[in-house]
């Protein structure tokens, strides 16, 4: 023996009308199941209610689905839902109110509808004919391109159903699928765009447009993925990234292959180097006010490029000033002009100059860092740390 589906009746209280296209409304109603299986609290996301709306449009019945509830009771429930049927005409519910109709849980393949007993329900007989031929016609029959005609709430397809919101409707003449969106799309608002995909109900997708542009956006923090299997994608216009970063980019392979930074720096400029050196106080103590020590010795045809310095601890002792600099003999400060490293510590205080030269080219040269103190001698510092950077290359041979 079968366990029943869903199906009641209802009887409509009250219509609030949501979107201008008049497709989408908060309904309220009452559900009484006759057999006293179900109730209100019954009711679901994508039940149908089947609604009388002849005193609107003569003779018609209209189907709308449930696209969330608000509240629900064992008798009362408030939900909104969306016009799910072929009408040409678009009824106002409002002439519905205090008129009896149906609600049920259409099959979840293709949403066929659970017939209500019309006369366990007390309902006349067009409850069960009426969903039946709609079925027959709308769902089942493939002229019908497995979707219905004129304004809806979804489009049934025949392995499954698709959606679009409540502030759209779509026509189709045999040859494509029209989907009209009633207003401009606000690209944060998920409810203004004419097209969406849900699961399990989760929005995924959307599809919208306002006079300037078209949206394609995903949501429920989902990546957009195109073409998962590797199908090329070809771009027919320029792309604007919106100072957004490419991550994930694969080495260059052919002329016309874009590169990231760490490739090029690796591949193009494979001399060009930074060395850090690391000094402190006592490097420099003198019973003097200055002091040039070697930092590094230049190969032949070493290329100075840049020279940055960097005190990670403030310079201390008796002396009221004391500085280094970067050159080499006969020009100290050639590649870094004197740099107060008695101020304090911290992560924008440093020194970078970008003066470029090649020192010989047959034999090596030394290059120094110098420290003038003023006020007292080098030795009587008591503190102080620095980090120079060097960036070189070397000329081909």
């Amino acid at each position: 023996m079968a366990n029943p589906i869903f199906n009641a009746k209802i009887n409509l209280t009250n219509a609030v009308q949501i979107d201008i296209e008049m497709l989408e409304w908060e309904l309220t109603f009452n559900v009484t199941d006759a057999d006293g299986v179900f109730s209100g609290l019954t009711t679901a996301v994508d039940d149908a209610l089947l609604i009388d709306t002849s005193g609107y449009d003569s003779g018609t019945l209209t189907r709308y689905r449930i696209t969330s509830i608000v509240s629900q009771g064992v008798s009362e429930v408030v939900a909104n839902v969306v016009m799910d049927d072929n009408n040409t005409v678009i009824p106002d519910l409002n002439f519905a109110l205090g008129i009896d109709g149906a609600i049920m849980r259409p099959t979840p393949t293709k949403g066929l509808s659970i017939l209500p007993s019309p006369s366990t329900q007390i309902l006349p007989d067009r409850f069960a004919v009426y969903p039946r031929n709609a079925d027959n016609f709308q769902r089942l029959d493939e002229g019908s391109g497995g979707g219905a005609t004129g304004p809806t709430g979804s489009i049934q397809v025949s392995d499954g159903s698709g959606g679009l919101t409540g502030s759209s409707f779509f026509t189709s003449d045999g040859e494509q699928v029209l989907i009209h969106q009633a207003a401009e799309t606000t690209v944060a608002d998920e409810g203004s765009y004419g097209f969406a995909l849900s699961q399990e109900g989760d929005l995924s997708l959307t599809i919208g447009t306002d006079d300037d542009n078209v949206y394609i956006q995903s949501w429920s923090n989902k990546s957009l993925i195109f073409n998962h299997f590797a199908n090329p994608i070809e771009f027919r216009a320029e792309v604007s990234l919106a100072d957004n970063k490419i991550t994930n980019l694969a080495d260059p392979v052919n002329p016309q292959d874009a590169a990231t930074r760490g490739w090029v720096l690796e591949n193009l400029a494979p001399g060009l180097t930074w060395t850090k050196y690391t000094l402190s106080y006592t490097d420099f103590q003198t019973a003097a006010t200055s002091n040039s020590i070697t930092l590094t010795s230049l190969a032949a045809g070493e290329v100075v490029e840049k020279v940055l310095v960097k005190h990670t601890e403030a310079f201390d002792g008796d002396f009221s000033l004391y500085e280094l600099s970067v050159g080499i003999s006969g020009d100290l400060e050639k590649y870094s002009s004197s740099f107060d490293v008695t101020q304090a510590v911290s992560s924008a205080t440093k020194q970078i100059s970008t003066s470029v030269d090649v020192e010989n080219l047959d034999e090596s040269t030394l290059l120094l860092i110098t420290a003038v103190s003023t006020g007292a001698n080098l030795n009587t510092a008591t503190a102080g740390a620095v980090s120079v950077y060097v960036q070189t290359s070397l000329l081909p041979d």
